[in-house]
């Protein structure tokens, strides 16, 4: 069955201003991350045209970046960088998997709060974040995690949100009747979560509460109720 878990943090404190990472994107066919700043160490990754990532340093012609949940470094020029890669025209949430973005992101950068996502070790996760309403459930922010990585989903604004699971290996987007469709071709399992996460604000005494989560998602096989998620949906409900 999926097991699932998750931890409410709040943070007290006065709404700030989150931090703002620039999110980029690669120009050329690809490529290759390595483990550390040299051509000789591991190659943990590799980026291809249109994926995302953060720089979050760079020295020499070696940038340290985040992509995926993962950290590792990618060798580029100093000079005309913009043949490499470029800065994307709007904050994205970070993925190495193309994903369906036929929905409006929603965003409040003055609220520092995150879901961070962790994923189990055998299969890839997307998740949508839909929040809740009387009148229409909307997802505002869609992300990719790879198999036992993590990605926080910061900057969240105020209301009740449940989530959407996929899980399984080899994503694969197509564009069916104008509209974007996205399965995994192995391995699939689709969920609707039972679980509601209130990220309104709690003012207290002190100023205010900030609520921020953690969530771990992972397939266990051997159940031996034979259930395999609690509330499993079909392919079409997930992308609807």
């Amino acid at each position: 069955m999926r097991f699932l878990s998750f931890f409410l943090i709040l943070m007290i404190a006065s709404i700030a201003y989150g931090q703002n990472q620039d999110v980029y994107q690669i120009n050329v066919k690809s490529l290759v991350v390595h483990s550390k700043s040299n051509s000789d160490s591991k190659v943990i990754g590799r980026l291809n045209k249109g994926d995302a990532f953060i720089i979050l340093s760079a020295k020499d012609d070696w940038h340290e970046i985040k992509f995926g949940g993962k950290t590792g470094y990618i060798l580029g020029p100093s000079l005309n960088q913009s043949e490499f890669w470029t800065k994307r025209a709007s904050s994205k949430e970070v993925t190495t998997k193309m994903i369906c973005e036929d929905f409006t992101e929603q965003y409040d950068q003055k609220l520092n709060n995150y879901l961070q996502v962790n994923a189990g070790a055998d299969r890839d996760l997307v998740i949508k974040l839909i929040k809740h309403s009387s009148s229409n459930d909307d997802c505002i922010r869609s992300i990719y995690v790879e198999a036992g990585g993590e990605v926080k989903i910061r900057n969240i604004p105020e209301g009740k949100y449940y989530v959407k699971v996929a899980y399984g290996n080899n994503w694969k987007i197509d564009t069916i009747n104008g509209i974007c469709y996205g399965k995994f071709d192995s391995n699939a399992i689709y969920e609707k979560g039972a679980d509601l996460f209130d990220f309104n604000i709690v003012k207290t005494e002190k100023g205010h509460q900030v609520p921020s989560y953690q969530l771990t998602l992972e397939i266990i096989t051997n159940n031996p109720e034979g259930k395999v998620v609690e509330n499993q949906i079909s392919e079409e409900e997930f992308n609807n």
